[in-house]
């Protein structure tokens, strides 16, 4: 899927194919998260990780909820964030996204925000997503380079699921950086999942370990839309 971020943009484009695809090899920049590492470069859960256009690299650690700057040789620069409820702390750390000018956004999946921070680190405001429809719980996918914000979220059921093998539908959809609607994307199928109906409409699911599914990445102005066969 193409787009531009501002409203009119899901088409088509040309599937692409891992057999045609060019290799690459990589190598390190610099090292950090060794596991005798103490200090900024001892992590707890890395959540994600974006560099800078000056080349500093910006590490999430959602464990110890905080945003943790690195120089391009790999020494610490400054640490912000914390747990807590107040501006620029967090209490659960997970989605990290670059936007225009190296603006760095965050997203709180526990209070169900976003905070925007600029590259230096420093807080500049927070955000939370507009109702829209029956679709609930939206959750970050990625962030295009007009400025919207593309989420996955989940339809509620009329009753209970059916017992066995299930796909949910996934809905994507589009909002701004200060939380308002702004459309709705594709419909897909979701992950796989077992459902076990234990009666009086009481049931437990679980997702299926090596089910079909998608995996989901967003580009500059780009969504991907990736099939996944017993890879979970």
């Amino acid at each position: 899927m193409i787009g531009d971020g501002e409203g009119r943009f899901w088409r088509r484009s040309p599937i692409w194919c891992l057999k045609s695809a060019n290799s690459f090899q990589l190598s390190p920049v610099f090292d950090l998260g060794a596991y005798d590492a103490e200090g900024p470069e001892s992590f707890e859960r890395v959540t994600g990780v974006r560099r800078l256009s000056s080349g500093v690299v910006v590490v999430a650690d959602g464990g110890a909820r905080e945003l943790r700057f690195f120089d391009e040789g790999g020494g610490h620069i400054r640490t912000v964030g914390r747990q807590g409820g107040g501006p620029g702390e967090f209490e659960g750390l997970g989605f990290l996204s670059l936007w225009r000018r190296d603006s760095l956004v965050v997203h709180d999946g526990r209070r169900c925000t976003f905070s925007v921070f600029d590259s230096a680190g420093q807080f500049g405001r927070s955000f939370r997503l507009e109702p829209a429809d029956s679709v609930r719980f939206p959750r970050p996918v990625g962030l295009l380079l007009g400025g919207a914000l593309v989420t996955r979220g989940f339809e509620p059921r009329d009753g209970p699921p059916a017992g066995g093998v299930s796909r949910r539908a996934l809905p994507l959809q589009r909002f701004d950086l200060i939380g308002s609607f702004i459309g709705h994307g594709p419909r897909l199928d979701g992950d796989e999942w077992f459902v076990l109906a234990m009666g009086n409409d009481g049931f437990a699911m679980a997702t299926m370990r090596f089910g079909d599914g998608i995996r989901l990445g967003v580009g500059p102005a780009d969504l991907i839309i990736m099939p996944s066969h017993g890879v979970n």
